[in-house]
Parts: structure tokens; sequence; C-alpha cells
């Protein structure tokens, strides 16, 4: 891979990356669900302008709606609202390192979902590296009782396993132009986030400069912006090696938590990561190897 590309897949793993510490300050003054709503409201618009300038916009068939709708409780409701709600309690870089866990996520999925992707002997050993990985952070905390950290941690995994269910989910779809996907999924999204987030936590008081200032940069820098990253990185290397900004996602996502947010590191956080990190490489690896399949939309992954 050239490396204006690999350069290019980085700079798209850190902007997924600046999400985590931008939800992680916002939280602790704003409603979970609230955040979430606010987060794809205001990334909506935006995306909505690049793909119009890139003569895209939005889809135009039922079922290009239909996918769309998939995508937007799986990839938006449900994470944005289990990372929000997670971050509470847990440093913004555990959030990153759990987010790895995607590929893990996905193989299983797909075992039963995929006829055509069975669990391999190499899938599982990247697997049992993955469960051990959040054995070394979560299970010390179990033992020990810290509460509601651990809590913290088990919901923010419902984020990458609803990314990944999403994704082997699209994976039986027709195929829809990732932009326009994009543009639908995230008005669907807020369409969901927003109601609900008034029924669950009611109208939020005015926003202060500085709750504005974290939306927009969360909103723009750690939403839209990677969204679109990702799609340049998709037409200029392909899906497959695009898939790769997984990896040094949750080393940036540490690396700012504690630049920005003085967040520290312990043992079991560096291991955990390792495994994961390997874990998933492996999986994603093995995949990569059998013959793509025909067909699917793919999809922008984001934490």
């Amino acid at each position: 891979m050239p490396l204006r590309d690999w350069s290019l897949l980085l700079i798209t793993a850190a902007a997924f990356a600046t999400s985590l510490p931008f939800n992680k300050i916002l939280v602790a003054e704003i409603s979970p669900l609230t955040l979430a709503a606010s987060r794809a409201a205001l990334a909506f618009p935006v995306v909505w302008l690049i793909s119009t300038v890139a003569r895209r916009g939005l889809p135009f068939s039922r079922a290009a709606w239909q996918t769309s709708a998939i995508a937007a409780v799986f990839v938006i409701v449900v994470p944005f609202s289990a990372i929000a709600w997670g971050q509470q309690s847990i440093p913004s870089g555990m959030g990153g390192i759990l987010y790895a866990m995607m590929p893990l996520f996905t193989v299983i999925i797909a075992h039963f979902l995929v006829r055509d992707e069975p669990i391999s002997l190499w899938k599982l050993a990247g697997i049992a590296m993955g469960i051990a990985g959040v054995v070394s952070i979560i299970g010390p905390k179990v033992y020990y009782g810290a509460g509601p950290s651990v809590a913290g941690e088990i919901v923010t995994l419902i984020a990458p396993a609803s990314y990944a269910l999403g994704n082997v989910l699209l994976r039986r779809r027709p195929t829809v132009d990732p932009l326009e996907l994009t543009t639908a999924m995230f008005l669907l999204g807020a369409v969901v986030l927003v109601p609900l987030s008034l029924i669950v936590e009611g109208a939020h008081p005015s926003f202060k400069w500085n709750q504005l200032y974290h939306l927009l940069g969360l909103a723009l820098i750690g939403t839209a912006a990677p969204a679109f990253l990702n799609y340049l990185l998709v037409r200029t290397a392909g899906a497959t090696r695009a898939s790769l900004a997984m990896f040094p996602l949750p080393v940036f996502a540490v690396a700012f938590g504690t630049a920005l947010l003085g967040e520290t590191i312990n043992g079991p956080m560096i291991s955990g990561m390792c495994l994961v990190i390997v874990g998933s490489m492996i999986v994603t690896r093995s995949t990569q190897t059998r013959p793509p399949r025909q067909g699917g939309s793919p999809i922008l992954e984001r934490p």
C-alpha cells in the first residue's frame, strides 16, 4: 500500500479516536442519550453536505432506505448511546481498547448468520486472545468489586457488538453507495435519538458555550470527518485495507486520553490492548484470505 494510503489510514484512525475524549468530556455534563442525539443531529448536515457536493445525497430506493434503517439502529443509535453511557465511569482510552473487539464480535456473529464464514482454528485463536485481553482489563476489577467502572466497560462492549451485528446484517443486503448510506443512517439515527432522549431524559437546559464547542468538535472532528476520510480510504485503498484503521485506533485513543485528559495507563490496560489488537489482526487476516463475497453494503465504522 502506498505511503499516501498509509498516511490517510493513520489520519482516519486518529480522527475516529478523537470522538472518545470528546465524549468523555461531554458526558460529565450532558446525559448519555442527549449526547448521542446531539452528536447524530449535528453530524448529519455536515455528512449530507459532503454527500451532496459529491453528487450522492440521500438514497432513492425503498431497499436502500431499509438498509439505511438497519445501519442507523446498529451503527448510530445503539453504539452512540452505549459509548456515551459507558464513558461516564471509564477512561476514554479504555473505550478505544474495548472498541477494538469489533472484528472478534463480527467473526462470532458471522459464524451463525453467514453461511460461508464458519469459525476456523485461526479465528478461534484470535477470539481467545481478544477474550483474554478483555479479561485482563475487566477481570481483576470484578474480583475486587470495582463497581461502576465494570458496568461501564460491559456497556461499552455493547457498542462494538452492535457494530459487528450491523456489519454482518448489511452484508446480506443489496449494495448501497457508502456516502448515501452514511448520510441516510445519520438522518434516521437522529430521527430516533432526538425524540428518545426527550422522552427518557427530558429537554436539556441551554447548552453552555464550552459544551457547544466540544459538541461541534465531536460532531465535526470525531464523527463527520472520519466518515468522509474513511470513504476516501475505501476509494483509494479498498475496503479490506481500509479496515486496518481499527488497529491503530485504540493506540490513538489511549494516547489522546493520556495527553488531553491526564488519564493513567496501567499494566492490565497495556496487556489487554495488545491481546485485543493481535487477536483482531488474526481474525481479520484469516477472513481476508477467503474470496470476497459479492454484494453487501459497506459501512463506515466509528466509535
